[in-house]
């Protein structure tokens, strides 16, 4: 008796093609979750490295300044003397739509015009608060900063 494998047989090829389908659908939700997690990951990078970025700027504007600070609410002002005897003024504030900016002038009185070019540092930041803490003589000799950023219901 002669036995004919030229070819398969239909059950044959639904097994093959149920075996793929189960494997086909294992591998993608492995590569779905991944991405998932993936964002997640990449969204709190993104944060933390914001926040930080921020924090590295204004604390590096508090070590140089000699002169004096300034707090509010959601404002920080800076004065250190320059090069020659002039001043210059830094300020950080966070405004009405949780945009946090630096700017900086040679004066002042500049400072509520819209001559000074101010730079955004961070969105979405929902708290700025400075304490600052001075000696027996009034000079500051720490600043506690609190920054909060919030994206996402992320902190």
């Amino acid at each position: 008796m002669k036995i004919n494998n030229k070819g398969v047989s239909l059950v044959e090829l639904i097994v093959t093609i149920a075996i793929l389908g189960v494997v086909t659908v294992a591998v993608q939700s492995f590569i779905l979750t991944s991405a998932k997690i993936n964002s997640k990951v990449t969204s709190n990078v993104k944060l933390q490295y914001e926040s930080q970025l921020v924090m590295a700027n204004v604390q590096k504007q508090l070590a140089n300044t000699g002169e004096a600070v300034f707090c509010d609410e959601d404002t920080l002002l800076m004065v250190t003397e320059a090069d020659g005897g002039n001043n210059t003024v830094s300020i950080f504030f966070l405004d009405n739509n949780n945009t946090f900016y630096y700017g900086e002038d040679d004066s002042i009185s500049n400072l509520n015009t819209a001559s000074v070019n101010v730079y955004k540092l961070a969105e979405y930041v929902t708290d700025f608060d400075v304490t600052l803490i001075s000696d027996a003589e009034d000079k500051v000799t720490q600043a506690n900063i609190t920054l909060k950023i919030e994206r996402n219901g992320k902190e």
